[in-house]
């Protein structure tokens, strides 16, 4: 591989940024995991729905896990009664995330006119396992919308009390493979005032589709 090659390949590479604002009144992860998500939806052999629904999932495991120690894994499981039965996605805050899908139907059968009909009605469960604790810590809330962003961040404010905005994105191009993978979480921490919350969740609001900044090596 010449030098060349190998500096587009680096400059490809999945990765993620952590980051606290100096008041200390919010903290935020963002992640880029195009070739973990390309790599999982050729090792699964998935179509494309099943495909952006792990690759978020990926995503977002991945991001939770930025925010623990060393070998401590977390775990996101998502199960429902549409065509996407069961999403499972488990990573370490050293880089390492696993996950698969499974579906109720053949993938090729499976016809929706939103993605957020995939997973139909179920239940989001998040698993923690932690250094200082003798039981994974443990949360279980039903799907808000079942688009793995809105129920992560319902998780957050319903069972752990911690105001978060989740984006999730996953692009797939002409031949249903995938082409970008990512997403942000923007976690309020004490201290945070109401209006600083609200003007973090619009400027969120505003910001351009992930994958689009990603294709664009923004």
């Amino acid at each position: 591989m010449d030098i060349d090659s190998l500096k587009q390949k680096y400059k490809n590479r999945d990765r993620f940024i952590r980051v606290m604002t100096k008041d200390g009144h919010f903290r935020a992860v963002a992640i880029r995991n195009s070739e973990t998500a390309k790599i999982a939806q050729q090792k699964h052999n998935l179509s494309h729905i099943p495909a952006v629904f792990l690759g978020r999932a990926l995503a977002a495991a991945s991001m939770l896990a930025a925010f623990l120690k060393g070998e401590e894994r977390i775990s996101i499981y998502l199960s429902g009664n549409g065509p996407i039965s069961k999403v499972f996605a488990e990573a370490l805050q050293v880089g390492e995330v696993r996950g698969y899908v499974n579906t109720s139907i053949p993938q090729e059968n499976i016809q929706i006119d939103r993605l957020t009909d995939a997973l139909g009605e179920g239940n989001l469960k998040v698993v923690s396992i932690l250094y200082n604790r003798n039981e994974p810590i443990q949360g279980i809330v039903p799907l808000a919308n079942g688009d793995i962003a809105s129920d992560l961040a319902n998780y957050f404010i319903n069972s752990e009390q911690i105001p978060s905005a989740v984006l999730l994105d996953c692009d797939i191009d002409n031949n249903g493979m995938i082409s970008q993978s990512g997403g942000i979480i923007v976690q309020a921490m004490p201290g945070a005032k109401n209006e600083e919350i609200e003007k973090v969740v619009y400027s969120l609001a505003k910001l351009k589709s992930i994958c689009d900044l990603y294709a664009k090596d923004i």
